[in-house]
């Protein structure tokens, strides 16, 4: 036995209640009539109910729709991302649209992402390696637990260090708003592998000049996605993605590959394209380009990435990463301002 649970009056009450098989919604309505909470306080504790219920579930005391144990209950779904195979273990499709490009079919995926309505049974007490206003990431002894704090429903992120496994943990219901956020939940262990299989995320918005890609990259509000509008406006430059870009060097050339999350609020691009020119934006009051030296433009791509560097290993992959980007293409530093003006000139020094 490995950990005692305490429960309280009200736990009580409905562990002896499940004594008979019944809907968890039947449970919360019973629970309801039994201690008659105030109104504004019975959200609060249908809301405690299923926790209570979850964690029991979590730790095998109780079983959910009469499945016998051992059986396997989740709809197996194959999506492939820029080569890295993910299978999604989920009871009802949770598969968002700008997924559904990605669908594919193979016999042994590289993650498995199973996808839980419920609490874990447990969050262990790892170190804070990353806390900002989005996400905290605690890495314990076998896996990174994030904690985001922007989604309504996903709770806890839980990915095994070598990014083979990943358990997403979430509160229902399944609509659509359930179903961004689970793509949303992919993006960091889709990184994890992605950084294994030679790949950086780069925060960054991209055009289609002729056959290759400009890509304009900078931290949010800069107008890097400004850029990349004003340049299509001036050029007919089609604009491939305007949040994030993936690159892999290959051959002396840097490549993009497509991912769902390259532009969030339009229709995917699925070409992969070389690239020509890689912009890192500064604000300014004139427009400017010059030519960034090896160390400094290395850093920069280091500091624009939103692969996960989450300990030396990681960090390690990853300056080699931009390093080969910084030799196998031009990484220039764009001081902008955002006018049309500044499209004729970036384009300028491309020539």
């Amino acid at each position: 036995m490995r950990k005692a649970l305490m429960i309280n009056e009200r736990g009580e009450f409905i562990w002896e209640t499940l004594a008979t098989d019944m809907k968890r919604e039947h449970l919360i309505r019973l629970v309801l009539e039994h201690y008659m909470p105030e109104r504004e306080d019975a959200e609060a504790v249908s809301s405690d109910v299923f926790a209570f219920t979850s964690k029991l579930m979590a730790l095998g005391m109780i079983l959910s729709d009469d499945v016998p144990v051992g059986k396997d209950v989740f709809i197996n779904t194959d999506i492939e991302i820029a080569g890295v195979r993910l299978r999604i273990k989920t009871e009802e499709d949770i598969l968002f649209e700008k997924l559904v490009p990605f669908k594919g079919e193979f016999e042994k995926p590289d993650v498995i992402v199973r996808f839980r309505i419920g609490l874990p049974s447990y969050t262990e007490n790892g170190n804070v390696i990353l806390r900002n206003k989005n996400v905290t990431v605690l890495d314990a002894d076998k896996e990174y637990i994030l904690i985001h704090s922007k989604t309504e429903r996903i709770r806890e992120i839980h990915v095994l260090k070598d990014g083979s496994e990943t358990n997403i943990f979430s509160l229902p219901p399944y609509d659509d708003t359930l179903k961004e956020e689970f793509m949303l939940a992919l993006f960091d262990p889709f990184l994890i592998n992605a950084l294994n299989n030679g790949m950086l995320m780069l925060s960054a918005s991209s055009v289609l000049e002729g056959d290759r890609l400009v890509l304009f990259t900078a931290t949010p509000g800069t107008g890097k996605s400004t850029q990349a509008e004003l340049w299509s406006k001036s050029f007919n430059s089609p604009m491939i993605s305007d949040d994030f870009t993936l690159l892999k060097p290959a051959d002396g050339e840097v490549i993009s590959l497509p991912t769902p999350w390259s532009r969030m609020h339009e229709e995917t691009d699925t070409g992969t394209y070389k690239v020509r020119s890689i912009m890192c934006l500064r604000r300014n009051t004139f427009d400017k380009v010059e030519t960034m030296d090896k160390p400094t433009g290395v850093l920069s791509l280091l500091s624009l990435s939103t692969t996960p560097l989450w300990n030396e290993e990681t960090t390690s992959k990853a300056l080699s990463l931009c390093e080969r980007i910084y030799e196998n293409t031009e990484v220039k530093r764009f001081f902008c301002t955002p006018t049309p003006d500044s499209a004729q000139c970036a384009r300028f020094s491309l020539n």
